[in-house]
C-alpha cells in the first residue's frame, strides 16, 4: 500500500479519512493516526465524541435501572390493591389492578435487563478497545 501523497510505502491509515499515509504524513493524536495538518482536529473531535458517547451509555444504563425500581414499586402497589379485595371477599371488580401490577413487574424486568445489556456491551467494548 502506497502513501496517498507520496510514492513510498504507507505505514498507517488515517482514522478520519482512511487514506494510507507514510511516516512524513503521519501525525499521532493521542496515539491515533491522522493526516498531518489536515485531519488532526477531526480525529481529536472523533475521540471526544466517542468519550461522550461512552459516558452517555453509562447514564442511560442507570436510567433503565432506576425505571426498573419505579416499575417494581408501582407493580407491588397495584398487585396489593388488586389482590386485597379478593382476599377479603369484597369487590372483585378491582382485580384488574392485579393484572396491571403484573404488567408493571414485567416492565421492571425488561428495564433492568435492558440496563444490564447496555452496561455489559459498554464493558465489552472497553475491553476490546472498540
Amino acid at each position: 500500500m502506497q502513501c496517498h501523497n507520496h510514492e513510498i510505502q504507507a505505514v498507517a491509515t488515517c482514522k478520519n479519512c482512511y487514506k494510507a499515509i507514510c511516516r512524513d504524513c503521519l501525525s499521532l493524536v493521542n496515539g491515533i493516526c491522522a493526516c498531518k495538518n489536515s485531519c488532526e482536529q477531526a480525529v481529536t473531535d472523533l475521540e471526544e465524541y466517542l468519550s461522550l458517547s461512552k459516558q452517555s451509555i453509562k447514564k442511560i444504563s442507570n436510567t433503565y435501572k432506576n425505571g426498573a425500581i419505579f416499575n417494581f414499586i408501582c407493580g407491588l402497589v397495584f398487585l396489593i390493591i388488586g389482590i386485597a379485595p379478593v382476599i377479603t371477599g369484597s369487590n372483585y371488580g378491582v382485580t384488574i389492578f392485579a393484572v396491571l401490577g403484573l404488567a408493571f413487574f414485567y416492565g421492571s424486568y425488561a428495564s433492568y435487563k435492558g440496563g444490564k445489556r447496555l452496561e455489559t456491551n459498554e464493558k465489552a467494548q472497553r475491553r476490546t478497545g472498540v
